[in-house]
Parts: C-alpha cells; sequence; structure tokens
C-alpha cells in the first residue's frame, strides 16, 4: 500500500461532491465517505453484512442479473451514450434490528451525553432521542449505491449521475448517504462512521465529520444499510443511506449471495467487447442463438491508477447481420437461423466492434396450418369482463407442438362482449397458412349490496349507496338500484333492513342481478353533556366546569372540545330555562359555546348556566365568609347634626352603594331631640340618625345585583355613660379560669360600693348585704357608678360549655343600651400521649381498603373514653403499605381539651395467603416463539374481596417456557409469581405447553413481492421469500416448518399470468409456496397451508396510480374509509387525475378502476386519531397483474359534535 494522507484525501474528495444547486435540504454530513481501514491489506471477507430489498428503483440505471433469486427490480434502458453492464459480485446481510441496533445505541449516547445536535445546532436531551426505523426504499437504494462504490469510491454514481438521482417506485429517495470501505463488512462501517465522534464534540472543524453527524441527526427518521463485494476481490462497498420522511415500508429483505449486478456505465469506459468464445457459429435453419457479449470496463482506481474488470454488457449496444435473409439478429443479440447460407454479425459500442460469422444448414419443411394443423384452446366458455378474452392457444402439426412467435403468431375477433369470439392462427416461416377457431364469451354475474347506514335518533335519512361486484372496471349501471327501508319513525332508535333492487345492466351481464340487503341503524346520541351547575358571583370571571361525554367516557376538554364563555363576570338579572339548551337559550344570560377539536368538531351547544348573586348575609348581625361589615353600633347622641351609623361593606371586591348593596335605617324604640317617642319602624331613607335623636334603631345593609341577603345590625344612640361599650367590666381573678362543667360554666355578678370600697353579691336585680370578694364576681361599671345584673344589664355566654376560650356578654337594659364581650378561659382535663393510655394499637395487613384500628382502648387517670363522645380519630397514609397515622382529638364539649398521633405499619399482604382461581390448578397453554407466557390466566383475590391487578401487585417470571412440555415433567414449565407493591412473597404455578398450531390467526405467514422477469429460461424459479411471524417472532424454515413452492417456474408463471388476463385462470394454476409441519417440532399443523405468491407484472406505485379515499371521521376505533384505486401507464395522465374524487372524470382522462378482489388488497392503519393525514392505507398489488405497495394519507375529520 502506498502511504497517503487519508483525512486530507477525503477532504479534497468529498469537496466536488458536496451541494448541488438542485438537491433540496441535503446537508454536507450526506456527503461524507470513509476509507480510514483501508491502510491495511485486503483480507478475504468474514461474516460479511448486507441488506436486500425487491423495492424497483425508478431512474436506477441497473438491476441484478436474471440468475439472481430475489431480483425483482425494473429491467431499464441506459441513457443515450451509456451501456448497461453486469458485475460479478455478491451481496451480504446482516438483520435490520442488529444494524438498527448499533446506530440507535450511538443515538442514545448522544443524546445522554448532551452531544450537539448537527440539525438544530442545540445541545440533544434524552427527550430529543428518537430512534431511526428501517425503511424498504432506503435499502433498495443501499444495494445499487454499495455495488457502485465498489467500482467507483465517489457519491457519483458510474454513470455520471449525482447519487441522490435514485428515486424509487414509491417515489423516495436518500438525504443523505454516508459511504465506507473496509476489509470486514457492513458493521464495520458503522464503527467507522462512530469514530468521528471525538472530533465532533470537541468541535474540530478541520476533521471530517459527517457521517457521525448523520447518524445522530434529529433530522432523520429511517435508514438502511446495504454491503456489496465484487467476485474479484478488493474491498467491500458499504452505503449508509437516510430519509427524513416519516412513513416508509419497514420491510426487510433478508435475500443474499452471488449475483450478477447490473451497472450502467458510459460507453467511453468499455475499452473491448468480444462476442462468446468463437469466431463462428453453426445454427440449423428454424433455430435461435443468443451469444454472450464479453467486455472489459475500466475504472480509476482509489490510487487513480485504471482497473479493468471482465464484465457482460446486456443492453446498449447495436447489432446488425450482413445477410438478414440468412439469419436476423434484434437489439438484445439474438440471432435467428432462417435458411441455409453464411451471414456476418457484427456488434458496436461507440467505436468499438467485433463479429461473428454465423453459418446456417437445412432446409426448411413447408407445412399448410388450415390443412396439417391441429388447433386446441384451453377454455371454451369466458364470464364477461370488460377485458379482451385470449384463451391459450396449442397448435400441432402431426406430433409437434408449434411454438407461438416462432412459428406462428396468434390473432383474436370480437373477444371482449358476450358472443361468439375467434381466434386465427398465422404460420411463421415454414409453416404457411391460417386456421380459425372459435370459442364463446357469456354474460357476467353482478351482485349488488347496499351500505350499511348508521345515524342518530332526530337526523335527516341519507341517500341509500350501494357496493357491486362483477362490474367490469369503468363501467356502470344502466339503471341505477333503488331500496327501500321499513323505517317510519327516526325519533326511535332501532335497526331496519336496506332493500335494493331494480337495477338493469348492459347486455354483458345476466339481468338476474342478485341483492344482497344493509342495515340503517338509528342509534341514541352518543354525545352527552353534564348540566352545568349553577355558580356564585366572585367578581372575577366565572368558568365552570363544562363536561362532555362519548358513550359515557369524559370526554378532555382542550383535547376533545374547546368551551368558550360568554356573559360570565355578572350575576343573572333572570334565572335560565330549562337546561339552557336550544329554544330555552338566551344569549343575553351567561352561556358557554363549545367547540369540537382534535378527534371531534363541530359546534357542540350554546348553554345557559347561572352565575348566582352571593349572600352577603343571612338577616342577623354576622356577614356571610368573604364579607366584612363595619359601623358604629353604639353611638354618644350628637345635638347638632345627623349621624352615620354605617361605615362600610366589603365582599370579594370593592362594593359601591346603590349598585351593590342598599341601606335602610328604622326605628326599634327612640326618642327625638325634644323628648318625644318616635313610631316603631319609622324609616330613614337617606341612613342618617337626625340630631339629638336617641334610642335604639335597626340598620339593615341589603345586596343589590350580584348581592344578595343582609345584615342586620342593632345600633344605639345614648350619652356616653350609658353605652355600654363604655363601660369598665372587670372579671375577677379566680373567674378568669374556670374549671370545666358539663352544665356551662357561668360567672357571678357582683357589685362595686365606691363608698365603702367592699364587693356585694347581686340576687334578683337587687344588691344583697353578703360581702364577697372581688376575686370570685364579674362588676359592670362607669366610674364611680356601678351598674348592677338584671336591672342595668343581663348576660349571655358563648362557648362555656366547652373547654377552651369563653366570652361573657354584658348586654344593657333599662336606662343602657349596647353590648360589650369580655373573654375568660375554660380549662379542660389535658388530652396528651401522656395523659391517655392506648391499648390494643398493633401493625395492620394490608387489605386493599382503609385500614382502621376499631380495637382499641383509650384511658385517661383510670376513666375509660368513647369515640364520639370524649374524642375523634382520624387516619393518614392507611391505605397502602408502608407508615400510617392516626390521630386522636378531644372533643372540646367533653372536658378534654388537646391532640395527639400515632403511628403503626401496614404490612405487604403474602401471596400465599391470597386465594387462587380453580383454572390456575391446571393451566395449559400454546406454545409461542416468544416463550409462553400465560399470565392472563392468573386470578388472585384478597380474602377481603379485592382482585389483584397484574404488575400492580405482582409480576410474574418463567421458567422453561420454551419447549412443549407438561406441567407435571421432570423439567416443567412454570410461572414464578412475585408479590409487588403491597403484596410480598411469591409462589410457583407449573403449566403445560402443548404444540403451537401454524394455522392459528397469530401465526402470519407473506410472501416478498417479486415481479415478473420476460425472456427468462423456462426453468427459471422464482422463490420469493416467505416470512412466518409468530407474533413479532419469525419463525425458521426447516426447524419450525419446511416450505415447497409449486407452478412458481418461468414457464408455469408466464402461463398463469396470460390466462389470468383472459380471466380463464384456475387456483391449480396459481404459483404458491405449501407451508408443512416439521417432525418434532413445537408447532403442528394438521393441513397444508397454502400461501399465494405475488409473481406480479406491474409494480404499483405513485406515478401510476390515483387512489381516492372516502371521506373518513373519527369513530374512537380503527378507521376503515372506502378506497378506490386507478391505474393508468402514462405518470403524467396519473398526475392529472392527482386531484379528482370523481370517477366520470378520472375514468375520462383514461385511467382504469382496478377490482379490490382480484388487483390488490388493503392494509389499514391505526387510523385513530382525527386529523390531516393522520390516516393511512396501504394498497398492495395482489399479483400477478400488479404488485409492490403504495401507502395513502388521508384526513380523518373530527367526530360531529351536535345536539
Amino acid at each position: 500500500m502506498r502511504g497517503i494522507n487519508w483525512k486530507k484525501w477525503l477532504s479534497g474528495f468529498m469537496g466536488a461532491v458536496v451541494i448541488a444547486a438542485n438537491m433540496p435540504m441535503v446537508s454536507y454530513a450526506t456527503e461524507a465517505a470513509e476509507v480510514s481501514d483501508l491502510i491495511n491489506a485486503v483480507a478475504e471477507p468474514d461474516g460479511m453484512t448486507n441488506d436486500g430489498e425487491d423495492e424497483v428503483v425508478t431512474g436506477q440505471k441497473g438491476s441484478l442479473s436474471e440468475d439472481f433469486a430475489w431480483e425483482t427490480l425494473v429491467p431499464q434502458t441506459p441513457a443515450e451514450g451509456n451501456v448497461m453492464v453486469g458485475f460479478s459480485g455478491a451481496y451480504y446481510v446482516e438483520t435490520a434490528e442488529t444494524i438498527l441496533a448499533r446506530i440507535n445505541a450511538i443515538r442514545l449516547e448522544a443524546c445522554k451525553e448532551g452531544v450537539k445536535d448537527p440539525n438544530t445546532g442545540k445541545t440533544l436531551t434524552e427527550a430529543d432521542y428518537k430512534p431511526l426505523k428501517w425503511s424498504s426504499d432506503l435499502e433498495a437504494i443501499s444495494r445499487l449505491r454499495a455495488a457502485e462504490a465498489t467500482i467507483k469510491m465517489a457519491h457519483e454514481r458510474p454513470n455520471g449521475e449525482r447519487c441522490f438521482s435514485i428515486v424509487t417506485t414509491n417515489n423516495e429517495q436518500s438525504w443523505a448517504e454516508n459511504l465506507a470501505w473496509n476489509n470486514t463488512g457492513l458493521m464495520q462501517g458503522i464503527e467507522q462512521f462512530y469514530e468521528e465522534k471525538a472530533d465532533w464534540v470537541n468541535n474540530n472543524t478541520s476533521a471530517v465529520t459527517g457521517h457521525y453527524e448523520s447518524m445522530i441527526s434529529t433530522r432523520y427518521n429511517y435508514v438502511a444499510m446495504g454491503c456489496f463485494r465484487l467476485s474479484s476481490g478488493g474491498w467491500y462497498g458499504i452505503a449508509q443511506e437516510f430519509s427524513f420522511n416519516e412513513t416508509l415500508d419497514e420491510q426487510q429483505d433478508m435475500s443474499k449471495g452471488e449475483c450478477v449486478q447490473s451497472i450502467e456505465v458510459p460507453i467511453s469506459k468499455v475499452k473491448s467487447v468480444k462476442i462468446g468464445d468463437a469466431e463462428t457459429l453453426d445454427l440449423q435453419a428454424g433455430t435461435t442463438s443468443n451469444p454472450v457479449l464479453n467486455s472489459v470496463v475500466s475504472f480509476e482506481d482509489y490510487y487513480g491508477d485504471a482497473k479493468n474488470y471482465n464484465t457482460v454488457i446486456q443492453s446498449g449496444a447495436t447489432w446488425s447481420s450482413s445477410d438478414t435473409s440468412v439469419a436476423t439478429v434484434d437489439e438484445k443479440g439474438c440471432i435467428t437461423a432462417l435458411k441455409s447460407g453464411t451471414t456476418t454479425i457484427q456488434v458496436s459500442v461507440g467505436s468499438l466492434s467485433d463479429t461473428i460469422t454465423v453459418k446456417v444448414a437445412g432446409e426448411a419443411v413447408i407445412y399448410h396450418l388450415d390443412t396439417d394443423a391441429v388447433v386446441t384452446l384451453t377454455q371454451q366458455e369466458f364470464a364477461y369482463n370488460g377485458k379482451a378474452q385470449e384463451p391459450a392457444v396449442t397448435v400441432k402439426v402431426g406430433d409437434t407442438e408449434l411454438s407461438k412467435d416462432k412459428d406462428y403468431t396468434v390473432t383474436y375477433v370480437n373477444n371482449q362482449n358476450v358472443g361468439t369470439a375467434t381466434v386465427t392462427v398465422s404460420g411463421l416461416g415454414c409453416y404457411q397458412g391460417s386456421k380459425s377457431v372459435e370459442f364463446r364469451i357469456v354474460p357476467a354475474k353482478l351482485t349488488i349490496t347496499a351500505k350499511d347506514v348508521r345515524i342518530r335518533v332526530g337526523e335527516t335519512l341519507p341517500a341509500f349507496t350501494y357496493k357491486i361486484s362483477g362490474l367490469a372496471a369503468g363501467e356502470k349501471l344502466v339503471t341505477e338500484p333503488t331500496f327501500t327501508c321499513s323505517v317510519t319513525d327516526l325519533s326511535k332508535a332501532g335497526e331496519y333492513e336496506i332493500v335494493p333492487g331494480g337495477a338493469t345492466a348492459s347486455a354483458n351481464y345476466d339481468s338476474n342481478i342478485t341483492y344482497v340487503s344493509g342495515k340503517l341503524i338509528v342509534s341514541e346520541e352518543t354525545l352527552s353533556i353534564r348540566e352545568i351547575e349553577d355558580v356564585y358571583y366572585t367578581g372575577k370571571a366565572c368558568k365552570p366546569t363544562v363536561q362532555l361525554y362519548d358513550e359515557g367516557l369524559a370526554l378532555k376538554v382542550n383535547k376533545d372540545y374547546k368551551v368558550t364563555y360568554f356573559n360570565n363576570i355578572n350575576a343573572n338579572s333572570k334565572q335560565k330555562t330549562g337546561n339552557g339548551m336550544g329554544v330555552s337559550f338566551d344569549k343575553n344570560l351567561p352561556y358557554v359555546q363549545i367547540v369540537g377539536t382534535g378527534n371531534y368538531s363541530g359546534t357542540l351547544i350554546q348553554m345557559n348556566f347561572n352565575i348566582l348573586p352571593v349572600m352577603i348575609g343571612e338577616g342577623d348581625s354576622n356577614a356571610a365568609k368573604g364579607f366584612t361589615v363595619k359601623t358604629n353600633s353604639q353611638l354618644v347622641v350628637n345635638a347638632n347634626k345627623a349621624m352615620n351609623p354605617f361605615v362600610s361593606v366589603k365582599g370579594p371586591k370593592a362594593m359601591k352603594k346603590n349598585v351593590d348593596y342598599t341601606i335602610r335605617l328604622s326605628v326599634l324604640e327612640a326618642c327625638d331631640a325634644k323628648g318625644v317617642s318616635v313610631a316603631e319602624g319609622t324609616v330613614f331613607g337617606d341612613g342618617m340618625i337626625p340630631a339629638g335623636y336617641s334610642g335604639a334603631f335597626l340598620l339593615d345593609i341589603m345586596g343589590k345585583g350580584n348581592y344578595c341577603g343582609s345584615i342586620c345590625t342593632e345600633i344605639y344612640v345614648a350619652d356616653k355613660n350609658h353605652l355600654i361599650k363604655n363601660a369598665t367590666v372587670k372579671i375577677g381573678k379566680n373567674l378568669k379560669k374556670q374549671s370545666y362543667s358539663e352544665q356551662g360554666v357561668t360567672l357571678a355578678p357582683g357589685y362595686y360600693d365606691s363608698a365603702s370600697g367592699k364587693y356585694y353579691a347581686v340576687e334578683g336585680g337587687n344588691v344583697t348585704n353578703r360581702e364577697v370578694s372581688a376575686d370570685d364576681v364579674f362588676t359592670v361599671s362607669f366610674g364611680e357608678t356601678g351598674l348592677i345584673y338584671q336591672k342595668d344589664f343581663t348576660v349571655r355566654y358563648k362557648n362555656n360549655d366547652c373547654a377552651g376560650k369563653a366570652t361573657i356578654i354584658i348586654e344593657g337594659v333599662n336606662n343602657y343600651v349596647g353590648t360589650k364581650a369580655v373573654p375568660f378561659q375554660i380549662v379542660g382535663e389535658s388530652f396528651s400521649a401522656k395523659t391517655v393510655q392506648i391499648q390494643g394499637l398493633e401493625n395492620k395487613t394490608y387489605t386493599g381498603d382503609a385500614v382502621v384500628q376499631n380495637q382499641l382502648r383509650l384511658t385517661c387517670n383510670g376513666k375509660v373514653l368513647e369515640q364520639g363522645k370524649h374524642y375523634t380519630v382520624s387516619y393518614k397514609n392507611n391505605i397502602k403499605k408502608g407508615t400510617a397515622t392516626i390521630t386522636f382529638t378531644a372533643i372540646s364539649k367533653s372536658g378534654y381539651q388537646g391532640k395527639f398521633s400515632k403511628t403503626f405499619k401496614i404490612l405487604a399482604a403474602d401471596l400465599n395467603y391470597m386465594i387462587q382461581s380453580a383454572g390456575m390448578k391446571q393451566i395449559a397453554v400454546e406454545y409461542t416463539k416468544a416463550g409462553a407466557t400465560p399470565w392472563k390466566q392468573v386470578s388472585l383475590t384478597h380474602p377481603t374481596g379485592g382482585e389483584l391487578v397484574y404488575n400492580k401487585d405482582y409480576t410474574v417470571s418463567y421458567r422453561n417456557n420454551k419447549l412443549v412440555a407438561k406441567a407435571t415433567d421432570s423439567v416443567a414449565p412454570a410461572m414464578i409469581i412475585k408479590g409487588k407493591g403491597n403484596y410480598t412473597g411469591s409462589i410457583e404455578v407449573p403449566f403445560t405447553i402443548t404444540q403451537g398450531d401454524l394455522s392459528n390467526a397469530n401465526i402470519t405467514k407473506t410472501s416478498a413481492f417479486v415481479q415478473f422477469q420476460a425472456g427468462k429460461a423456462a426453468n427459471t424459479e422464482y422463490r420469493p421469500q416467505v416470512t412466518v411471524m409468530d407474533g413479532k417472532n419469525r419463525l425458521s424454515q426447516g426447524t419450525d416448518y419446511a416450505i415447497t413452492y409449486i407452478n412458481n417456474t418461468q414457464e408455469k408463471c408466464a402461463l398463469y399470468l396470460e390466462n389470468f388476463k383472459k380471466g380463464t385462470a384456475t387456483e391449480a394454476e396459481r404459483p404458491k409456496a405449501i407451508i408443512t409441519a416439521v417432525e418434532g417440532s413445537c408447532y403442528k399443523l394438521t393441513a397444508p397451508v397454502e400461501i399465494p405468491l405475488i409473481i406480479y407484472e406491474t409494480k404499483l406505485s405513485s406515478k401510476n396510480i390515483h387512489v381516492v379515499v372516502d371521506e373518513a371521521s373519527y369513530t374512537g376505533s380503527q378507521v376503515t374509509p372506502e378506497v378506490s384505486v386507478y391505474f393508468h401507464e402514462d405518470s403524467k395522465v396519473v398526475a392529472q387525475a392527482r386531484n379528482l374524487t370523481d370517477e366520470k372524470l378520472i375514468l375520462a382522462l383514461g385511467l382504469r378502476k382496478l377490482d379490490g378482489d382480484t388487483d390488490y388488497f388493503l392494509t389499514y392503519g391505526a387510523n385513530v386519531t382525527a386529523g390531516k393525514n393522520k390516516g393511512s392505507v396501504k394498497v398492495s398489488g395482489a399479483g400477478p397483474l400488479y404488485g409492490g405497495n403504495v401507502t395513502v394519507k388521508f384526513t380523518i375529520n373530527g367526530k360531529k359534535i351536535v345536539w
């Protein structure tokens, strides 16, 4: 190896192929290449890897050779100045799972380590991690690019086009490319790219980091890799392709092996051509020959030296014959001998040429078909299908069967419509003349099925529609069917039959049409709304909860519907009517408007709700919670001016007089300034007490507008020494702290005689002669004037029957007015952890319900305390396993005061004490590849009745669960059920594993798509890969099942295709794979399973089909709308129909409607979310006419929310 600065060479190498002006959104990273591992000598491949795919590449000037079993690429015609050349080599594969696991590990590592994102320039986080997925389209591209890279080490293809010029038939391309060359294989290529990490992390701008950037960039969603090595040796070429598209086909083709890969090269690269290995070719008259066109192609190798490759030119050469009467040659080099003689066949490739001498011997014998031939047809009668019927023809002269297009040609007349058709065989070469035979085309049978209709109660009945089978593509009925339905009342739920009839069709159809009825389902509303509860004025916008339900399931606001509020600040002037909807709706009242969003659509309703005025009080002197009132309740008489007893009232916000409240002042008992009594009930409209007035008044503060209720307080007006608020109240030392009494604590009144300085007891409104201590009584006085209990004042108490704070309220009587409140203490017995003894507090075991301590016994100083009389109990954290808290709080009226807490443990319940269902004693399940996991058959119940939940209360692991065995075997399958969370312990449950049945629905069998290649040898076999999956696990051929192929040769496939076109194909002719069981395996099969092989003629793509998807609406489950598929070979015609949905207009453009029964089948996506392009359906060719997949996205409309 020569010494060279590899990185420097690469940088310069890349500079020539970075971004072309017409290459949208391709970062420089896509143009990176890597050869750092090629310094060492080239070694033989060991464990090589390769990825393959059946995808055809439109614009890809290359296809696999005819002897490569999984070849499905569309044959290409080389561009002018180019030829198609076959390079011998081999593809190597590794599973997509293995490749993705390594690449995604690198991506996750970058996210965890906070590496810079090449896409955004921001630091990656774990939230940015998005695993790449495999793409079959990129796989097809990577295969070809890997092969091309072995002869031209560049991001430019051998034909001179850019690497991004390869476009698949799904109209997909690569948007980033990494190339590597090494002597190890595909997985080593990933490691070569990964070596650039340090330079990228360290921001080494002089280093090549584009490969690593592509692998970690958040821009890309899909990747695929290919690996190819030439048979002549050299490095393995590895291509890695990326795409940012969001939905691509994710299948992988694991086919591998030797092949002749077709690659388009310029004619200038061809250095020599040679026809076959001999100078002459001897042929018998009437035979053909296809000599190989050998060639030498030269490309510069890595070092700039010319390297020659021995190849075969497959197409693009120019052929000619010097004497066409002796022999002819077609554009592919096929020589046909005509008569005795000699001719020269010449081939030209640019300025290069070669010749071969062809000698024809023998004389032809002339036969007359009209008299010498016997002509037979494979089928004498066909049902009309709109297509030209062309039954296969067998022509024999004597015992010799003639060959079509060699010995004769076939023409058909009147072979499409109902009637008698004619086949004419016309001779070629030594066979002259013609012969005709007839066959019949009979009317086709039609079936018309009324489509089911579902409406809600009260909705208008829509027009009925139908599906029809048997009608040829593009044709219509002469008379559309009519429908009858027995429904008479759409206001009631029910199910009714829709009966079609009355249709007529053309003479090509049987007049006796079969009709199938549909169903009309009238259902109750699935959507409901809970009536909005009344709310109270708060001063702010009121937004009461609005809850919608769909079939009982609560919908989510701002996800399923949005709510807008109107008139929602002030209280209603009047109450809403009824439920506030429909005719009861009033736009002047508070209301909501509900609009569906997400999976729902349409304006639901305008619905009133009530904002009620908030109450300021209940008519007494106490303001409601949230309100405060200030008044001057005890005023001194003012002889000079009127007085305002009202100060303020405050609520949720500032309140305005005569807007939010009004005031009313009235007389209870009063005199005017002259001492004349004022009539009770006299109202002062301004709320002012006139000058000189005295007595008792009632002040009413009444809510208005957003407020209701009232606060009423008494106002007292007198001279200063007769207002109780100005009195002095003294409570004796011994009364300030009283012991609790069940009857309630009262204080003894006393009278202080200022003249003697002594205290006397008061009884019945009189002062007695019994002298008392000042510490044992309370007194009320104004200066030296003492007031007498029950003569000048009375008392009332608050909370005097409870331990704690109590209040004595002094109320003036007779000549004294007003009140005054004075506090004192009532001392109860201590209720604490130190004074209370607890018996019976113990740890408990989890039950699934709240755990309580019902067996407790509390005592205090030897007295047994009763729950509910002396104390209350509350709990915290008393449901789940862990530490629970119980709190004891004294009831103040019991004479105890205080509270304290204790803790106890809630222990996990042991699984061994749970109740097992009877079925757990005899569990038997079928074998699955992933291992039998019968966790669904576990049924454990707590003795209290609660059923245990898998993965919440217990986990299940398995032993010996991957082979067929019995529960009684020495090595038996078993479940190990282990407690989790609130449960502990473990139990072991043996079970039986029986053979899995390959015919079960969960065992899927799929065949890869393979394109039929005309011109192959009759005995060439098509062997598409058949994948058998048990869930997500692939079964192994030979171990889990056996497979054989039938009708899969070139000859059989061609016959089936030809007969299918004519409508004469039988199921017995169809190419199939036969799945059978393998003796002694873990799977059984009572009868072989036949898998139709999709060996197709034309690949469906977005360029040749137009797909129309019926309108779809969200239902909560998978949406599967009707789909119509229209085909045309010309992509320009298809493009004209792209936005059309009207079948008449589409067919008028020349497209033909494909038959969903025979031409294709549909696979729907999840389709459970409403939105633009949220739905998808994959159209797959059903063979033999069509193959390939096209995925179409469609909009799922939101569920119409109406009322």
